[in-house]
């Protein structure tokens, strides 16, 4: 099964314009200090609190009872979320489809009055634009403040002028929300490695709570204050920065492979390239040949040895140009338990 960062860009996307939508949110979920302290962070969230939305599609981003806002609900109702979206069906095309816009319709009035109080037409179908007297009647005894009222009876007045601008909102954070994949880019990548290979399953199951060979997309996001959550019906993985950090330190720790680590060791290739990264901290495939005295495709096969047995890690891109490092996180794990190891096999030999 394949895994897909679309629709998890998509969904991180509107998580960005709820927060504009409902700005005094802003303090109610504080970022981990993890993610404080990552290069890049305040200048997006800054970029992100000078958004801005227009009041006909703030209705989309609002959050009604608790629930998912119109906006997640309707993208994780999508079936883009199970394949990748082809590059002329992005989700800006597939709302100028009438259709399309009757299901946000009627999820939005469902968001609004509940399933059993959306106003339909004789055929059963919500009205593509336009208020009906019984939906004016709801939105007034609804409670909400006079700003909120107008904006929902423009929202749903002028509908398809709302659906124009939620795209166009969308299509503004969605940059923000390719920033924050790019941040945790290698957080990501070891997050899909570990779905795809399967050596997480247990892991993921004792953890999460779910069975990751069920899930076909996955998003990260500085806005939610959960490390993990499952939403849409299974569909979509939701991880704050934290939780690939956490899974790692766990898998590191309970899952190491002393046999392995100890092959990597006594592979004098290898070796020499671990040596080469401790002295010069960090280098591409070219530059660790040059050091090694290695040709570049014998340095190129170790490294992706290394990488997958985790002791080294990306640690930038400068064009065609990827850096390695160290894992020294895992290096000082893996140290810790090949010598309680070695200590077990010593007091085995002395009884």
């Amino acid at each position: 099964m394949e895994y897909f960062s679309q629709p998890g860009i998509l969904f991180d996307a509107a998580l960005a314009c709820i927060r504009v939508a409902e700005k005094d949110c802003w303090e109610k979920t504080p970022l981990p200090e993890y993610a404080r302290e990552r290069e890049g962070v305040p200048d997006l969230l800054d970029a992100l609190r000078k958004m801005e939305i227009t009041s006909a599609a703030m209705p989309l981003f609002r959050e009604y009872g608790g629930n998912p806002s119109p906006a997640e609900a309707y993208i994780l109702s999508r079936p883009f979320l199970s394949e990748p979206i082809p590059g002329a069906e992005d989700l800006t095309d597939r709302l100028r489809d009438p259709s399309e816009q009757a299901d946000l319709r009627r999820i939005l009035t469902g968001a609004l009055f509940g399933s059993s109080g959306t106003e339909t037409g004789e055929d059963g179908t919500c009205p593509p634009d336009g208020v009906s007297a019984g939906e004016a009647e709801r939105i007034e005894r609804s409670g909400m403040d006079p700003e909120r009222r107008y904006q929902t009876l423009l929202c749903l007045a002028r509908f398809p002028e709302a659906v124009s601008a939620f795209c166009g909102a969308l299509e503004r954070a969605e940059p923000l929300a390719v920033s924050l994949h790019g941040l945790y880019r290698r957080e990501i990548g070891d997050l899909r490695a570990a779905m795809e290979s399967g050596s997480y399953d247990a892991l993921y199951r004792e953890t999460a709570g779910f069975d990751p060979g069920l899930v076909p997309a996955y998003s990260v996001t500085l806005l939610d204050a959960e490390s993990v959550r499952l939403i849409g019906g299974g569909r979509l993985l939701l991880c704050g920065p934290v939780h690939p950090d956490v899974l790692l330190e766990r898998f590191e720790e309970d899952h190491i492979d002393v046999g392995r680590f100890l092959d990597d060791l006594g592979s004098e290739p290898r070796r020499r390239i671990l040596e080469s990264l401790g002295r010069n901290g960090e280098g591409t495939a070219s530059d660790l040949s040059r050091d090694t005295g290695l040709p570049v495709t014998t340095v190129l096969r170790h490294l992706e040895t290394l990488s997958n047995d985790l002791l080294i890690a990306e640690t930038r891109r400068s064009g065609l140009k990827i850096y390695y490092g160290l894992n020294r996180r895992f290096l000082e794990r893996a140290s810790r338990k090949t010598g309680r190891y070695l200590s077990a096999l010593g007091k085995d030999a002395r009884g």
